[in-house]
């Protein structure tokens, strides 16, 4: 390092539970349409766990790539938007930061031997914090399984009452 720069701690590798956003989705009016992905994110992509607004609220906080921007976002998320969750190590400082310290920049806050210390870390490298992680990556999987069935069946509730109010208004659409 040269004298100008300060002396930045190193930033250890956590585990960190992550999730692909669903490849396709019913959308609109009674889901007549498809839609890849989310507004904020393309289908299939990785994103990290940063928090969950509560367990019983079924929004996860997402880290993810803008998939019109560069660089990462923090971003709400309906849990049946997410599958296949899992655990993977993080390296990416910039993702590390956001778990940390939320939605902070590191020039808004930054790293400091002291701060490190005092960051909120749900998991660290250790064998420990695996496999906590991988339990918490195994339950939201589950939940979000969970969560995408409930959203299909409002999904199909909302096109058999608007097929119902179809067949009322239009006396042209029955046979006979």
């Amino acid at each position: 390092m040269s004298e100008n720069q300060p002396d930045t701690p190193k930033i250890e590798p956590i585990w960190s539970i992550v999730a692909n956003v669903i490849e396709e989705r019913p959308y609109g009016q009674g889901g007549k349409e498809t839609r890849r992905g989310t507004r904020k994110f393309r289908g299939g992509q990785k994103v990290n766990l940063q928090d969950m607004l509560s367990m019983n609220s079924r929004v996860a906080i997402v880290i993810g790539r803008h998939h019109g921007k560069h660089g990462y976002i923090s971003c709400a998320v309906p849990m049946a938007f997410l599958t296949n969750w899992r655990i993977e190590l993080t390296y990416i400082p910039t993702i590390i930061h956001r778990i940390q310290f939320g939605y902070a920049t590191p020039e808004q806050y930054p790293l400091t031997p002291k701060r490190i210390a005092e960051a909120w870390i749900p998991f660290d490298g250790s064998e420990e914090s695996r496999q906590k992680a991988q339990k918490l990556a195994e339950s939201l999987d589950v939940i979000a399984k969970e969560e995408w069935e409930k959203f299909l069946e409002e999904i199909k509730r909302k096109r058999a009452n608007t097929q119902s109010e179809y067949d009322n208004t239009n006396p042209n659409s029955h046979d006979g």
